[in-house]
């Protein structure tokens, strides 16, 4: 079983996920369970039929409930022309769901190929690599780990807030010098820190 989550816009190419399903039906049987709904939900629940292949369309969920149906999928596909750093895959990473996913936008920065999923160039890469994990469970759980892995490392609350002062810090200390301020009204680079992860706690 896989799962894409997220709206139904042609910018998301859905399209292309239902059509990579239907290839590897032919071979295997595979379902594909999408949760989210958009304007092209008609659309695809037509060519879904066209195709003859198995797409369950379970429309919009509370968040705590999209996590258990991603837990209990074998892959996390994504099919976008153009991505940032997607949310729903980094949930997906973090619930040890490896991700098969068209190489568009910011997803290379998240999904290292062949290690926490695979980067494919189109839909019939993306058939061969859903085939090859429900071939082979142990490939699919060890990408799993591997992405649930880099999610908590790479991707948490902290890592991410410590980046961005980093790079803050770094724009402080190249621009150009300003009037001093009272150090009573600037706290140091230490209470900065302080403060902030207090927020994030």
């Amino acid at each position: 079983l896989c799962v894409y989550v997220g709206s139904l816009f042609r910018s998301k190419r859905v399209d292309r996920i239902v059509r990579a399903i239907a290839r590897v039906g032919k071979q295997n049987p595979c379902a594909l369970a999408i949760v989210g709904d958009g304007p092209e939900r008609s659309s695809l629940e037509m060519l879904a039929a066209e195709c003859g292949c198995d797409v369950r369309f379970l429309g919009n969920r509370p968040h705590g409930e999209v996590a258990r149906i991603v837990s209990c999928c074998d892959s996390f596909v994504m099919a976008s022309t153009l991505e940032g750093l997607p949310t729903s895959v980094q949930e997906a990473m973090s619930c040890g769901v490896p991700v098969i996913a068209i190489d568009a936008g910011g997803l290379r920065e998240i999904v290292v190929d062949s290690v926490t999923g695979f980067l494919v160039r189109d839909e019939t890469g993306m058939s061969r690599m859903i085939r090859h994990l429900a071939e082979h469970r142990d490939v699919a759980d060890n990408l799993g780990a591997q992405a649930r892995e880099f999610a908590c490392s790479e991707l948490s609350v902290e890592t991410c807030v410590e980046r961005t002062l980093t790079v803050y810090e770094s724009c402080l200390r190249t621009a150009p010098p300003r009037e001093p301020i009272s150090s009573t009204s600037c706290p140091g680079r230490s209470a900065r820190r302080a403060n902030v992860r207090a927020l994030t706690r």
